[in-house]
């Protein structure tokens, strides 16, 4: 619970707004009060838990850190509320004051899952939540989010960190009323939250406090702040020891073995790691060497082969192995080309055999890695078929049919045109053709449906979380669906482009962040080798995730657009939502035959754009030849953008992810569709925007 309130600070400073308790008239510039304890070995005068729906235990014998007797452990359950509440007198128990500085160990999975709101319980006053999900672990780790109000410190040896905030930086839009009481953290993932608190205390305004925060701005301060010792606070170690890892939920365990799976506690550990900037390929190979038990990595491709055959087998994984790296073929030609380079792709996805194993990974990792971040679960963002597939079907969901096709998807009559109603037509001057731009369809693979002909390119299968060539037939109908509206010939924006099947969800339709993330990076490094137009679609979606936002930036970085879906949870803000939290994403929300938002559709700030997603009809995959299904879902949106952003480099061969963004924008008709989210509906009237492509080229 300390926890809690670490991220409530921190998630205030992090967007203005203001988070401190504080009594107007009871705090003065250079007032030295005695510190507050909130809570170390049980909580201070005055303070009590107010949460609802959280489980709080009192360890004193085991996850205990060092000079300490007990640490509160608090698990929250979905869309629960963990709070600290002052519960004697608000006129002269609350001493928190903005010229105070609050300082906590803790450690916990609530920094990427929650939201923080105070209360006044005087004055009736709520505060605007907080969303910690800009908390990520690139921004914690370097604070260069916070604009130096706070620091980070740790891991110390047994994963503890230290969080020190000065409150006077932190600032409010309107004046706060003279009291607050209450802290609450609010579950806003759906999935609970787990935190850890040994101590945490609110310390007065003392100048040598304040100096050493403000020495600390853009890094990971060492060593623990001198002033503590005034004050008798517990002091422990925290020369960094281990990679710090995100994502794990405490254990009540002793010793090392401190890391727990909030799922299920068993099994192999996966994390997705940010890698240090500038090291090399050949480091980067050593490094997975060292994890496998072998003693160099003279042969990167022994080192694949060894890790493919660790991740494959569960058993007789040989002594000496601590886990292994998801390694790829084209990681091992990289490195063999130029070993000494510096690595051109920022992640590195590590499983671990156990939570020991993990533990000593990270000692490993110094130098290596940044931070390790949890593998998570992504899934397809549709909402099934609306009817089975039947050439028999008498469906206005298609327009009157041509010699050699069904019919007219809805979709694609709403793209060339800026009005309604639909005039049932589809007309470019361009089918993408004219060039070779290849779209990679990040999925559940693409089946050989007539709709595609000869341009259906070589697949790869990234299920396992290592990408090999072949076995990318589609498990679900939804990849070849999602295929089919990008660059079918009767069901596709873009008629000429050829389809790159990337398989990453197996027959439930669900996948890894880590399996997403390394088809990412084939189609980067493969766009790299061949010099070729790309267009990345990600029709999926998961919960917030840094190392999958990064692998989205990079490839965008890299010279190819992302278009993502925005998710399919009823009006959910996408910025909770991963991939569509990406910046660099072309984010898409679904719309309808009407140019109304769908129901089912995610929204907010990081919405790029909207595009036809209700009742689309395209390829059927159980119906190769020629059969067409009816689905509805922001992954039936996306495919509409990626079309058309291979339709403009079609025009434009060399046009950058940003170029071909503007674009985009530039050619959409304005709709009002739902509230704080982009007022863009996709078309591809690119023709009308002859002068701002010129600007852009």
């Amino acid at each position: 619970m300390k926890v809690v309130l670490v991220a409530v600070l921190l998630l205030a400073v992090a967007t203005g707004h203001t988070t401190a308790l504080l009594r107007g008239n009871a705090c003065r510039p250079g007032r030295k009060d005695g510190m507050v304890t909130v809570y170390e070995d049980g909580y201070g005068d005055g303070w009590v838990s107010g949460s609802v729906g959280t489980n709080l235990t009192v360890y004193s014998t085991s996850a205990v850190r060092a000079g300490t007797q007990t640490t509160m452990v608090g698990t929250t359950e979905p869309f629960g509320e963990f709070s600290l509440v002052r519960s004697e007198s608000l006129v002269s128990l609350i001493p928190v004051c903005t010229e105070s500085v609050l300082d906590m160990w803790a450690q916990g999975s609530f920094l990427s899952k929650t939201s923080i709101v105070l209360r006044s319980r005087e004055y009736g006053a709520v505060s605007q939540a907080v969303p910690i999900f800009s908390a990520e672990p690139e921004a914690i780790i370097h604070s260069h989010v916070f604009n130096g109000t706070f620091r980070v410190q740790g891991p110390d040896a047994q994963n503890w960190f230290r969080i020190s905030i000065n409150l006077e930086a932190i600032k409010t839009d309107n004046l706060p009323p003279p009291t607050w009481d209450t802290i609450a953290v609010r579950d806003e993932s759906g999935l609970g939250f787990t935190t850890m608190i040994s101590s945490m205390h609110i310390l007065p305004n003392v100048p040598v406090i304040k100096e050493q925060l403000q020495d600390c701005i853009g890094t990971v301060c060492n060593p623990v702040l001198a002033s503590a010792s005034v004050f008798g606070l517990v002091q422990s170690s925290v020369n960094p020891r281990m990679v710090p890892i995100f994502g794990f939920g405490p254990t009540a365990g002793n010793g090392e073995d401190r890391l727990h799976d909030d799922v299920t506690g068993e099994g192999d550990l996966v994390s997705n790691s940010l890698l240090v900037e500038g090291i090399t390929h050949q480091e980067v190979m050593n490094f997975c060497a060292s994890i496998l038990g072998m003693e160099s990595a003279e042969d990167a491709r022994r080192v694949m082969d060894r890790s493919i055959e660790m991740i494959e087998s569960r058993a007789n994984r040989g002594e000496g192995a601590l886990g292994a790296c998801f390694l790829n073929m084209i990681d091992v030609e990289v490195a063999l080309e130029d070993p000494e380079g510096p690595s051109e792709w920022p992640i590195l996805s590590i499983m671990a055999f156990s939570y020991k194993n993990m533990t000593k990974i990270r000692k490993m990792a110094l130098g290596i890695l940044e931070w390790m971040d949890k593998d998570g679960e992504v899934s397809q963002a549709d909402g099934g078929s609306r009817r089975p597939a039947s050439p028999f079907v008498q469906d206005d969901d298609l327009s009157p049919a041509s010699s050699d096709c069904p019919g007219l998807p809805w979709g694609l009559s709403r793209l060339d045109q800026y009005l309604l109603p639909l005039d049932m037509l589809y007309n470019v001057s361009s089918n993408g053709s004219s060039v070779h731009v290849y779209v990679y369809v990040v999925d559940s693979g693409v089946s050989p449906h007539a709709d595609f002909g000869n341009r259906l390119g070589q697949g790869v299968n990234c299920v396992s979380g290592t990408c090999a060539l072949g076995n990318s037939l589609d498990d679900t109908g939804h990849g070849t669906h999602v295929a089919a509206t990008i660059a079918g010939s009767c069901f596709g924006v873009a008629k000429g482009a050829i389809i790159n099947p990337v398989k990453v969800f197996g027959p439930a339709g669900t996948g890894t962040y880590n399996s997403v993330i390394q088809g990412i990076q084939w189609a980067v490094m493969t766009t790299r080798v061949n010099k070729w137009p790309a267009v990345i679609n990600l029709s999926l979606s998961g919960t917030k995730s840094t190392p999958l936002n990064i692998a989205v930036r990079t490839a965008t970085e890299k010279g190819l657009t992302v278009v993502t879906a925005s998710g399919n949870d009823y009006f959910t803000n996408a910025c909770t939502k991963s991939p569509a939290s990406s910046e660099f994403a072309i984010s898409t929300a679904s719309s309808n035959r009407d140019d109304l938002a769908s129901s089912f559709s995610n929204i907010g700030p990081c919405v790029s754009m909207w595009a036809p997603g209700e009742d689309i009809a395209s390829a059927d995959a159980s119906n190769l030849d020629g059969g067409w299904t009816v689905k509805s879902g922001t992954s039936m949106a996306a495919p509409h953008v990626s079309g058309a952003a291979a339709l403009y480099l079609g025009y434009n061969t060399s046009a950058s992810p940003l170029q071909v963004r503007n674009i985009l924008f530039h050619a959409s008709v304005s709709r009002n569709l739902a509230p704080d989210t982009s007022k863009r509906l996709l078309t591809v009237l690119f023709e009308d925007e002859k002068a701002f492509l010129q600007q852009e080229m």
